[in-house]
């Protein structure tokens, strides 16, 4: 996935190790289910706390001499992550950006286009096997 922030185009590609050492597959999971279970601020609120890390994150594969961190000691971390705040901010200030579009992209990149995306299609074929015999049983 590719974005433009102030005329900087920057490539979101989710590596293996930043990904698991980050946990953000956790907090991704915890703010899906927030997005179901609560009300529309708590959800929003939910996006905009795991968005800056997701940022970040999807950027130590092609970005790490800009947004770079120490993967196995987490030092640096926290300062990418209020980069990426900052970057964030001035994104929002543009009218045309969607905290949902952006959100939602990344989101894809992660779950469809990354390492990821085998496991996370086995698993919905999965899941949808057992709902068919599910529903197959009911009737």
């Amino acid at each position: 996935m590719k974005i433009t922030f102030e005329d900087k185009e920057y490539t979101i590609k989710f590596g293996y190790k930043a990904t698991v050492k980050s946990g953000i597959i956790k907090k991704l999971a915890q703010a899906e289910n927030d997005k179901e279970n609560e009300d529309g601020f708590e959800s929003i609120e939910g996006i905009l706390l795991i968005l800056p890390e997701l940022l970040v994150i999807g950027l130590q594969v092609n970005h790490s001499d800009e947004f770079g961190y120490d993967i196995d000691t987490n030092e640096g971390y926290q300062e990418k992550v209020d980069k990426a705040y900052d970057l964030l901010d001035r994104w929002f200030e543009n009218k045309e950006h969607s905290l949902i579009d952006i959100f939602n992209g990344i989101e894809n990149e992660l779950l469809n286009d990354s390492f990821l995306s085998s496991l996370f299609q086995s698993a919905k074929a999965e899941e949808q096997k057992k709902t068919k015999k599910t529903t197959t049983k009911k009737n």
